[in-house]
């Protein structure tokens, strides 16, 4: 075997001999010649013809933003509370003039309910029945109220009612618009403390049971739907105050555990407002099953 050569030793260079010069010009312009074809004939070889690209199709204007643009709308916002909800929006309106009569709700209720009772777009039943502020908050009256409204309503032609249309737009937005409503509207009473502060649904409640089990389809079916959906928000509300109620006991334990840990004098403040906390949260839960119990038993 050759020796081996140590890392230091650097090989020797090959230079090669330049190449020799033309003979004579036509030698040389012959050979420029032959080159010249020769990168073209490459040329010719390698081009391959481009598909065409189809053109680019217009796009299509971005629809117009509801409400006519303009600035950013004002938010809801009711003690404090953000209610994620357009300060315009029809809704607000009705939880600010719920809320602003205090001890005597019975305007806004009357709207909510005859919301129920007219017809006008999208809404319900099919009747043009008025309830006042005074009748809306008489739970004792609804029965007689309910009877004057049937009868007048059946000695008016049947045109029928929006729930059973089956023609778009009607068909198609009633439902979905009818159960976002109600959904919106709880947990907006939920988040603002209304729905455990007042008789919302020891008043409304009724109207809906009184109705569906009316003798009239177009009442007894609207009504069964929409008690059906006032139920269903009831649940997502209720599901919300059983997480409260679940992190005010937990954090009552974990108060009660670190006070028995301690030494001398204990300060129990802190342990009585989660006390006060997850008293709150239960009673809000009984109340919510018991309002959930008296509409489907009736």
């Amino acid at each position: 075997m050759p020796p081996r050569r140590s890392a230091r030793t650097k090989a020797p260079t090959n230079y090669k001999d330049p190449p020799a010069p033309a003979e004579d010009e036509s030698e040389l312009s012959s050979v420029e010649d032959t080159d010249d074809a020769g990168v073209d004939s490459d040329k010719e070889e390698e081009y391959v013809a481009k598909k065409p690209t189809p053109k680019n199709r217009a796009k299509k204007p971005a629809a117009p933003k509801k409400g006519g643009g303009g600035g950013r709308k004002k938010k809801a916002v009711i003690g404090g509370v953000d209610l994620r909800i357009e300060s315009d929006n029809q809704l607000w309106n009705w939880v600010s003039a719920f809320q602003s009569e205090e001890d005597e709700e019975g305007e806004a209720m009357s709207v909510l309910i005859n919301f129920v009772l007219r017809v006008r777009l999208s809404l319900c039943c099919g009747c043009n029945g008025v309830v006042d502020r005074y009748e809306a908050i008489d739970v004792d009256g609804i029965v007689d109220k309910l009877d004057d409204i049937q009868t007048a309503h059946m000695a008016a032609p049947d045109l029928g009612y929006p729930l059973i249309h089956k023609k778009p737009p009607l068909s198609k937005v009633l439902r979905p618009n009818l159960t976002e409503f109600f959904n919106t509207l709880l947990e907006t009473l939920h988040s603002t403390d209304l729905l455990h502060t007042t008789q919302f649904i020891d008043t409304f409640s009724p109207w809906l049971v009184s109705l569906s089990s009316s003798r009239l389809r177009s009442f007894r079916h609207t009504s069964t739907f929409l008690a059906l959906l006032f139920v269903q928000a009831l649940c997502s509300v209720g599901e919300e105050v059983g997480g409260e109620l679940r992190k005010a006991s937990v954090a009552r334990e974990n108060e009660q555990k670190r006070l028995e840990g301690m030494r001398g004098k204990k300060d129990k403040g802190r342990l009585r407002e989660f006390e006060k906390r997850a008293e709150e949260a239960d009673q809000r839960k009984e109340k919510i099953e018991e309002a959930c119990k008296d509409i489907f038993h009736g």
